[in-house]
C-alpha cells in the first residue's frame, strides 16, 4: 500500500546512505566534508558538510549543523536527512546550562529534515541542526533521496523553434562569426534576464538595431544554445558543453548551466583534459571547485591511456606546471575519518 502511494505521488527512491563521524574527529576538525554520494548512473551526486555551530544566534548551546552541496541533479529531488548523536561518552564540548523551567522539554538527540532540490546548487543555510545536549561518541547521518516525477515540457517550444529555423516572425538576430541567426525577442527575454535587458527599450544598441553580437563563441555552440533556449534540450552536443556553459553563464540561463555542468561531470579523460586546458588558458571562468576536482581525478585515473595522445603531449608542453600537478595528484579517496554505507536501487 505504501509503495503504491509512493508511485502515485510521483516519487522514486534513488539512494539511501548512512555515514558516521566519530566525536574525536568532529571536535578536532570543527568542519568536515562527508563522503561524496552518487548513484551508479551518475544522475545524482551530492555531499554534506558538518560543522560545529550553536542552536541559535543568541545561544551558546553547541550543535551539529549540516550544509548540503548538490553537484548533479538531473531531476527535482527530495533529500531526507536524519542526524543522530549516539554512544554517549566523555566529550570536550561544554555542557549547556540545565533548563530553568522543570517542565521545559529536553531537546531531541535526533533530528530530521527534508530539502527540496530543483537543480545543482549549494545550500548556504544550515539544512539541519542537532543540539548537543549530552556528551556523544559519534554523529550518524542517514540520507534518503527521492526523485520527483515531472511532466514533459509542452510542445510550444518545438513549434517556436521550428518557426525560428524558418525565419518566421523573427525580430532579432544573434550575430556570430559574421552569420546572423534568427530569433524571437520574446523567447530570448523570457529565458535570459541579460538578453531581456539588452533587448528592452532604447537604452541599448541591441534593442534599437535588433542585433546581438556574440564574440569569442563559435557558431556551433550558439546554435546549440538557441536550441536549448527554445526546446530545453540539445540533440547533438558534439563536445561543446564547456562553450555552451560559458554562454549559459554569461546570459544567465541557470538550467542550462546545470545541464552543462552535469554533462561535464561525466566527461571522459580526453574531454576532461581539454576542459582543464581551456580553464588554464583563461577561456573559462565558470568551473567550480568540485567539478574541477572531478575532472582532475578523471585525468589522473586515466593517465596511462592519455600518455601518448597528442593532446596530453601538447598540454605538458604548454602548461608544464599544471601537468606536474596532475602527475603528482592521486585519485580522490574516501576520507578515513568517516565510515559510510550506500544503497542504490538496481
Amino acid at each position: 500500500m505504501a509503495a503504491h502511494a509512493q508511485q502515485q505521488s510521483g516519487m522514486h527512491l534513488l539512494l539511501m546512505s548512512e555515514q558516521t563521524v566519530p566525536r574525536t574527529v568532529f571536535e578536532r576538525e570543527r568542519a568536515l566534508h562527508l563522503d561524496l554520494l552518487q548513484t551508479a548512473d551518475e544522475r545524482l551526486a551530492f555531499r554534506g558538510l558538518l560543522h560545529l555551530t550553536t542552536t541559535s544566534s543568541n545561544s551558546n548551546t553547541p550543535a551539529v549543523g549540516l550544509l548540503l552541496k548538490v553537484y548533479v541533479a538531473t531531476c527535482p529531488l527530495i533529500v531526507h536527512v536524519k542526524m543522530t548523536c549516539g554512544n554517549y561518552g566523555s566529550s570536550q564540548l561544554p555542557e549547556p546550562a540545565q533548563p530553568t523551567q522543570p517542565d521545559q522539554p529536553t531537546p531531541p538527540l535526533a533530528t530530521e529534515a527534508h530539502v527540496l532540490v530543483l537543480a545543482s546548487k549549494y545550500f548556504p543555510d544550515v539544512v539541519s541542526r542537532l543540539p548537543l545536549r549530552r556528551a556523544f561518541a559519534k554523529v550518524t547521518l542517514t540520507f534518503t533521496v527521492y526523485a520527483l516525477w515531472t511532466p514533459p515540457a509542452a510542445g510550444a517550444g518545438l513549434h517556436l523553434n521550428r518557426a525560428r529555423l524558418q525565419g518566421s516572425h523573427c525580430d532579432v538576430k544573434l550575430v556570430v562569426e559574421g552569420v546572423g541567426l534568427d530569433a524571437h525577442r520574446a523567447v530570448l527575454a523570457a529565458r535570459s534576464p541579460v538578453l531581456d535587458a539588452m533587448l528592452s527599450g532604447d537604452n541599448f544598441k541591441e534593442a534599437r538595431e535588433g542585433r546581438v553580437d556574440l564574440v569569442d563563441f563559435s557558431i556551433g555552440a550558439v546554435k546549440k544554445f538557441l536550441e536549448y533556449v527554445y526546446t530545453n534540450e540539445v540533440n547533438d552536443w558534439d563536445d561543446d558543453e564547456l562553450e555552451i556553459l560559458q554562454l549559459a553563464d554569461k546570459y544567465e540561463v541557470p538550467d542550462l548551466v546545470t545541464e552543462c555542468s552535469q554533462r561535464l561531470w561525466k566527461s571522459g579523460a580526453l574531454q576532461a583534459l581539454r576542459v582543464l586546458w581551456a580553464e588554464a588558458d583563461a577561456h573559462c571562468q565558470v568551473i567550480d571547485g568540485a567539478l574541477r576536482q572531478r575532472l582532475t581525478t578523471t585525468v589522473v585515473d586515466n593517465l596511462k591511456d592519455l600518455d601518448n595522445s597528442w593532446t596530453w603531449i601538447e598540454f605538458r608542453a604548454t602548461h608544464p606546471f599544471l601537468a606536474d600537478i596532475i602527475l603528482g595528484s592521486a585519485a580522490a579517496t574516501r576520507a578515513p575519518s568517516t565510515t559510510s554505507c550506500v544503497w542504490t536501487p538496481q
